[in-house]
């Protein structure tokens, strides 16, 4: 199953899959950053594009490169979460992170390709020793002036927020009610998961836009990971939108989107559709705010019990400021969905922030935040699984050496609780301080 999973993950890398559409219908500046210069092409704000706000600060941003490099990672972890142990179990990590990467841009096309690997040794707790790796495609395509196409997907194993032995520049937040759902974490064992999306948007007017889009993604446990109770997850969607432009600066619109969650190897289904209106202004050619709300309606099976439904609200809010020294993205949403590992639909809340900051030229600060809740839409199916959270953040102090050495020093902090999860309850509180030093060399494509 471990490898049919797998090689489902590498098929769907290598066909690539979709970038949720750049910020307007000309791939241009990403995460929804205001275009002064452009009277005609309207803006894709973030409740539809779908794309993450920028994780870099602005004078960081490139294109048409090449790069590569290696990162070499040593951490502390006061806490393993190991369930079979009553008291907290420590151990030190080493690990080697290769990267490459290379991105191409013209006046119709965008092309980008990133895949990351390494290996996780414990000194201690050498059953944890793991392989890890992630990857990422992206292509979008402008068909004409006021229409683009975009595809993108997204692979992980065994490699999260917490614990990533390759420090990442920052991680992404989306201002969009259709980004995928995080599952629970177990951050010291097996986990697998792939996510893929396509999208199209056609500007029919000077101030009207049509869109729409479909996504499949997959979340799969490993067969040794500790946590019991947990099940793999697989998603399939689809959405459509109208994007109206007011003034300039201001867009407003509406969304409809389907989802379908499936879990395994306890069964169970829900269906869900969402009719949300959404608001966008951008401030200037830096700061964007979105809110978005709506109804969702959701249908959950789970057999032997009967089907059980129900209206609610959803909805959320964004925003994305970048400068040339700063870069700050938060979100919050409220959905129903299946928890991602749980069985059954949830009330699901996620709030995520991520902040960089240029001290000086070479110094800098990044820090990441994530929170997600849980709790159970349909109680009946699961009265000792009523839900729970996951709390965790990253912040770290970055000094670039020279062109291509930079060293790291960060502290993260993970806190995770379920109640019919003993293992991701009993000690659920884990820290960890790391050291990185990373070697980056890039190379230009020309234009």
């Amino acid at each position: 199953m471990k490898m049919k999973v797998f090689k489902i993950g590498l098929f769907l890398f290598l066909l690539s899959g979709s970038s949720q559409m750049w910020s307007q219908v000309e791939p241009s500046a990403t995460g929804g950053v205001y275009d002064p210069d452009s009277q005609t092409r309207m803006m894709m704000p973030p409740p539809v594009s779908g794309q993450s706000f920028p994780t870099t600060v602005g004078s960081q941003e490139r294109s048409n490169y090449f790069s590569g490099g290696m990162a070499f990672t040593a951490a502390y972890i006061d806490n393993l979460l190991d369930a079979q142990s009553p008291t907290p179990v420590s151990d030190e990590t080493y690990a080697a992170f290769p990267n490459i990467s290379i991105q191409r841009k013209t006046a119709r096309q965008i092309q980008s390709l990133g895949y990351r690997a390494g290996y996780v040794f414990y000194q201690h707790t050498s059953d944890l020793n793991n392989f890890t790796q992630d990857a990422d495609a992206d292509y979008v395509l402008r068909m004409t002036k006021y229409s683009a196409i975009s595809f993108h997907d997204s692979f992980n194993q065994n490699s999260n927020s917490f614990n990533n032995p390759n420090p990442p520049g920052g991680t992404a937040v989306s201002g969009s009610p259709q980004s995928p759902i995080p599952g629970i974490l177990v951050p010291f064992q097996s986990q697998l998961s792939n996510a893929v999306r396509g999208d199209v948007a056609v500007q029919y007017a000077r101030n009207a836009m049509i869109g729409g889009g479909g996504n499949y993604s997959f979340l799969h446990y490993g067969d040794n990971s500790t946590a019991q109770l947990i099940n793999d997850s697989d998603t399939t969607g689809g959405s459509a939108f109208y994007n109206r432009r007011i003034g300039q600066r201001n867009y407003l619109g509406a969304i409809y989107s389907y989802s379908r969650f499936n879990t395994h190897p306890l069964n169970s289904t829900i269906d869900t559709h969402a009719i949300l209106g959404f608001y966008t202004i951008f401030l200037n050619r830096t700061v964007s705010i979105s809110v978005s709300g709506g109804p969702q309606h959701f249908k959950s099976s789970q057999p032997p019990y009967p089907s059980s439904s129900d209206w609610t609200p959803a909805g959320g809010a964004s925003v994305g400021w970048q400068t040339q020294r700063v870069n700050l993205a938060a979100s919050y949403m409220r959905l129903v969905t299946t928890g991602g590992g749980l069985v059954g639909a949830f009330y699901t809340n996620t709030a995520d922030l991520s902040l960089q900051w240029l001290l000086a030229e070479t110094w800098s600060i990044r820090g990441d935040g994530h929170y997600y809740n849980y709790r159970s839409a349909t109680p009946v199916y699961t009265p000792l699984n009523q839900g729970g959270h996951t709390l965790f953040g990253i912040i770290s102090l970055q000094h670039k050496i020279t062109e291509s050495l930079t060293a790291e020093l960060g502290y993260g902090n993970f806190d995770q609780s379920y109640s019919a999860i003993t293992s991701l309850s009993n000690n659920a509180n884990s820290n960890r301080v790391y050291g990185s030093i990373n070697y980056q060399f890039s190379r230009s494509l020309g234009r």
